[in-house]
């Protein structure tokens, strides 16, 4: 439409008013527009710095909860035995696997939930591709407020699993003024989804299957007591 043929007729004021109602007729104005793209530009940053092994970046993108999450995980990976780690969801109980099996624990006990994010960030446990062809990218992104979700696509298909990113201040308050941060621990939803689905495509449990990526991926053997022993 020529708005400003609109402009020369009747003037800066009737355009605007002209302006939104196509908007509101057409369906082409979303008043969450910029903030979507705030939080697609963030996430777009926390994936680049996954690829670039560039932790200082990562840990300063995700919440504070984020860092509390990994920190109690990282107390199981060293003191749970057996029963206590296998009652636990898959993508905690894999997370121990992986902090077991590349770090000694003798390490892990000097570590708390920053240093450790950094390490498994700068180390590339996360970088790179699915070497089995699968693909996971990020769809449709809902605002509420200070909170906004981005909904995960596996292989090409919308799942019923988001992320989660809230505008968090230095306090770890949900802050409308803050920057939009990353909520780590939304994404285990869908791993607790993924994992038994792929372990029963296989035929195995799950663990086992744990066990076969992480002795595939680090090409090195998994110690036999890995789940008991910290």
């Amino acid at each position: 439409m020529d708005t400003a043929l609109f402009g020369r007729r009747l003037g800066p004021v009737a355009v605007a008013i002209f302006t939104v109602l196509a908007c509101l007729v057409l369906g082409g104005c979303d008043p969450d527009a910029a903030e979507k793209k705030a939080v697609r530009d963030t996430l777009q940053v926390v994936e680049d710095a996954i690829e670039a092994n560039d932790a200082r970046t990562y840990t300063e993108l995700v919440t504070q909860g984020t860092f509390l999450h990994y920190e109690r995980i990282l107390r199981l990976a060293n003191t749970a035995r057996q029963a206590e780690v296998a009652v636990l969801p898959p993508a905690e109980r894999f997370l121990i696997l992986l902090l077991r099996h590349h770090i000694p624990l003798e390490e892990r006990q000097n570590l708390d939930g920053r240093t450790l994010l950094s390490r498994i960030v700068s180390e590339g446990w996360w970088a790179g591709s699915a070497g089995d062809g699968s693909s996971i990218d990020y769809g449709e992104i809902k605002i509420n407020g200070a909170y906004a979700r981005v909904q995960i696509v596996w292989n090409g298909k919308p799942t019923g699993f988001w992320v989660q990113f809230i505008r968090e201040n230095a306090y770890g308050q949900p802050d409308p003024t803050a920057p939009w941060k990353l909520d780590d621990p939304s994404m285990d939803a869908f791993s607790n989804d993924l994992i038994p689905r792929l372990a029963r495509e296989i035929n195995r449990n799950e663990n086992d299957l744990m066990v076969m990526v992480v002795a595939r991926e680090s090409g090195e053997p998994v110690r036999p007591d890995i789940w008991d022993r910290p």
